[in-house]
């Protein structure tokens, strides 16, 4: 047997980690704060009439019009600002449409939703959830004939990764989550090395991780916690210190229609793709260095590993140095199947052109583990 192998580790961080940790980061629990936001803007005026429009929502109305709303078996009879104010634990979704069916039909009040957050609010009214970014893409190829409409989503697009960031900078960071420092740093199982792989490293006493990297999807300071001298973190996506830094579009050109939209010679409809983004800083480079030095063991930490990073993930997965790729699944229950593995495994399926090179890296789920999530505090565990 020959010494020890030197092998990197990269580390591929989604919003599930930022859950783990107990922050509220899901893109309704933004939209929610942000209907909310809207909400005391519009209602904090002393004049007769209510009007606030922010590119995505325009509510006009009478300030002291009543309305009745029902909250759970409750009746409001006042106008809507003691509506709301009355109640915090009002659902914004919920008052949203019900202020917008009391009001459609007096006089000149009126509730105008943007094309875009209409169908965000579509999305999380049917499907309980909603991704943005999807949501951008798909309505980008629909409106992509009118370039006045495409600047118009490029501009609400804008407004909502502002809006994030002021919304991602109330959530607070929460302790570290003690497994995962030693999970980190952890040897390299042989049996996670993909079978057409083991040949090499078989004959060789024991695996160390030589580098990790934490390539941070996200853009809190969550990983900021866990970076040492031998962990390092990447914000591919920028970060919260910098809110024009942050890269909030689509990447996957790898999408069919992907190629129509490039040919049309319109840059604006190339505003906000991630490949492009990616260049005006270095960590793509950096990114780029370190999976072309040694092989390298991939771990997904709360990456849903969906289509809109398509791109860098195909890049990465694909790579001839790359021997590994771990999911750490999500567990909401004890019985088999209670968990989002074989969720993760198909969309992890669409970042790979070759599925041969699918079958032979991912390692199987009896070889995988949950994410390990923080300790809830006791007043948590009673709600």
């Amino acid at each position: 047997m020959e010494d020890n192998i030197r092998i990197n580790r990269l580390v591929i961080i989604g919003n599930g980690f930022d859950l783990a940790h107990g922050l509220k980061t899901k893109y309704e629990q933004f939209i929610r704060w942000y209907l909310g936001d809207f909400f005391r803007k519009l209602f904090d005026t002393k004049e007769e009439i209510s009007h606030h429009n922010d590119g995505l929502l325009n509510i006009k109305f009478l300030s002291k019009q009543p309305f009745t709303f029902h909250f759970q078996n409750s009746t409001f009879v006042c106008s809507a600002k003691a509506a709301f104010c009355d109640n915090n634990e009002i659902d914004s979704l919920e008052f949203l449409s019900k202020l917008e069916n009391n009001i459609k039909n007096i006089g000149s009040s009126y509730v105008n939703k943007s094309f875009f957050l209409d169908r965000i609010l579509k999305n999380i009214e049917t499907k309980g959830w909603t991704d943005i970014e999807s949501d951008y893409y798909a309505l980008l190829k629909k409106y992509a004939d009118s370039i006045e409409v495409c600047e118009s989503l490029n501009n609400q697009m804008d407004f909502l990764r502002d809006k994030l960031a002021e919304y991602l900078n109330t959530q607070e960071t929460s302790q570290m989550i003690s497994e995962l420092p030693d999970i980190l740093k952890s040897f390299i199982d042989i049996s996670d090395i993909a079978p057409s792989r083991i040949r090499d490293f078989i004959k060789y006493r024991g695996y160390y991780s030589q580098r990790t990297v934490l390539l941070d999807f996200n853009y809190t300071p969550t990983t900021e916690m866990y970076k040492n001298s031998s962990i390092k973190v990447l914000h591919i996506h920028g970060s919260l210190d910098n809110t024009k830094s942050m890269i909030f579009g689509y990447g996957d050109e790898m999408d069919k229609d992907f190629q129509e939209l490039e040919d049309r010679n319109e840059n604006e409809l190339l505003k906000n793709t991630k490949s492009i983004k990616y260049l005006e800083d270095n960590n793509y480079k950096k990114l780029m260095n370190f999976i072309g030095g040694l092989p390298y063991q991939v771990f997904i930490m709360g990456h849903s590993c969906g289509n809109s990073d398509r791109t860098l993930l195909n890049t990465i997965f694909e790579h001839e140095n790359c021997i590994s790729i771990k999911p750490f699944y999500y567990k909401w229950g004890e019985k088999e199947g209670e968990d989002d593995y074989s969720e993760i495994t198909r969309n992890i399926y669409r970042n790979f052109k070759d599925k041969t090179l699918f079958r032979d890296r991912v390692v199987n789920k009896k070889q995988c583990e949950p994410m390990p999530q923080v300790e809830k505090k006791e007043d948590e565990n009673r709600n």
